[in-house]
């Protein structure tokens, strides 16, 4: 009966120390010159060449936009917008990552002890988010100033952007735009396909 106790409790601690995979961990750094209130401001996310007929693009766009329109900006034409916004994100090829997990039953006396380990192999991708925010109001030597600067990072066993971009964008937005120079860890659900 000890046996199928230990078992148990073994399985509980393993369970609770296991990644959760249905989760999206992203660390945000953020560096900004932006007013406390965004109430009223016009703004316009500005695609690069590259990704101005990307679908999956303009999927984050929305999503990005709804988030900036909860925050009372309003989405505008790019010619009238105050704030010009621009993001870029991308995912590298992964990373092997070896683990090892103890096995423990019974040694031979009556005792409950590590009698062995099993290895395991996984695939850990790194995922980037970057998010900028231009003042056309604020130009310097021709060139627009950027007000925000927005840097999320996340790791995990997902190598689908479409999963896991969603979930960092709320994790970018989360206590937005937060103190200036700051990091913060943010966990959010993954979003399947």
């Amino acid at each position: 009966m000890r046996i199928i106790i230990y078992i148990g409790i073994f399985g509980l601690m393993m369970i609770g120390c296991m990644p959760q995979q249905n989760l999206v961990y992203t660390q945000t750094t953020v560096f900004h010159s932006l007013q406390s209130s965004l109430n009223g401001i016009s703004y316009a996310i500005i695609p690069n060449k590259d990704q101005e007929s990307s679908l999956e693009y303009k999927a984050y766009a929305n999503a990005i936009k709804t988030k900036l329109n909860q925050f009372g900006m309003i989405e505008t034409e790019a010619n009238s917008a105050v704030f010009k916004v621009s993001f870029i994100f991308g995912i590298d090829n992964g990373r092997e990552i070896e683990s090892s997990v103890p096995i423990f039953g019974q040694n031979g006396t009556s005792s409950f002890a590590v009698i062995g380990s099993a290895s395991s192999s996984d695939t850990i991708y790194k995922r980037i988010l970057n998010i900028d925010i231009f003042d056309s109001r604020n130009i310097k030597d021709g060139i627009i100033q950027k007000v925000y600067e927005g840097k999320s990072l996340s790791e995990g066993h997902s190598n689908s952007l479409a999963e896991v971009v969603p979930s960092m964008i709320e994790c970018a937005f989360y206590n937005f735009p937060v103190i200036n120079g700051s990091k913060q860890n943010c966990t959010a659900p993954l979003k399947p396909h």
